[in-house]
């Protein structure tokens, strides 16, 4: 037992810095893109550029998207980061040529969600609807 608390001990004090430093940079440069995309929102220029081509409902569901989007891509960055802190003795490589396969086989499984998804995409930038829009199918 003590040679186990010894060994996590000893990992957490080497690695748990570099780990704690990645989590502390990916929140902050999260906020820091919600920021900046905030503060983009509100220049005359973006409202100038984007007053008459599109809807206010419209623009927040993209600025939404893309907030989001940056968001999951910083997650996945940070994760893959600290994988390979902890993992170190492993060839990342190995682990996402597993996870590419895994993927694959996630992704046959997943075929009606994923077309789903990306029917919700095309809609988004068809502009046939918009957060906020009631829609009436048949009687419902």
């Amino acid at each position: 037992m003590n040679e186990i608390l010894i060994k996590a001990s000893s990992i957490f004090s080497e690695k748990g810095l570099k780990i704690l430093v990645i989590i502390v940079g990916a929140i902050l440069f999260t906020l820091f893109i919600r920021f900046i995309i905030n503060q983009f929102t509100k220049s005359k220029f973006y409202k100038d550029l984007f007053k008459k081509t599109a809807p206010k409902r419209r623009l927040n569901t993209f600025i939404t998207i893309a907030k989001n989007s940056l968001t999951a891509l910083i997650i996945i960055i940070s994760l893959f980061l600290i994988f390979d802190i902890l993992l170190e003795p492993i060839e990342l490589t190995t682990i996402l040529a597993s996870a590419g396969v895994i993927g694959v086989i996630i992704g046959f499984g997943a075929q009606s969600l994923i077309k789903d998804v990306l029917n919700g995409v095309f809609i988004l930038f068809e502009n046939q609807y918009v957060i906020g829009d009631t829609i009436k199918v048949g009687n419902i």
